[in-house]
């Protein structure tokens, strides 16, 4: 669940900003969301590698 909560406050700036309209306060909720995204898929990808999924999908050479 990494990134969720900088997901939602980025959500709710962009909101207060829509109501408000102020467009600095839109920008930085967008930018705060995909911070959060950002987070969750390097938490996904450390997680993908503490699993040991590495190597799935590739083609090893075996003559090394």
């Amino acid at each position: 669940m990494a990134g969720l909560k900088e997901r939602m406050a980025g959500r709710w700036m962009q909101w207060e900003g829509k109501v408000t309209g102020d467009p600095i306060r839109r920008t930085e909720g967008k930018l705060v969301a995909a911070f959060g995204r950002l987070k969750r898929a390097v938490g996904n990808i450390r997680s993908r590698r503490a699993s040991g999924s590495r190597g799935r999908g590739r083609i090893h050479s075996s003559a090394r």
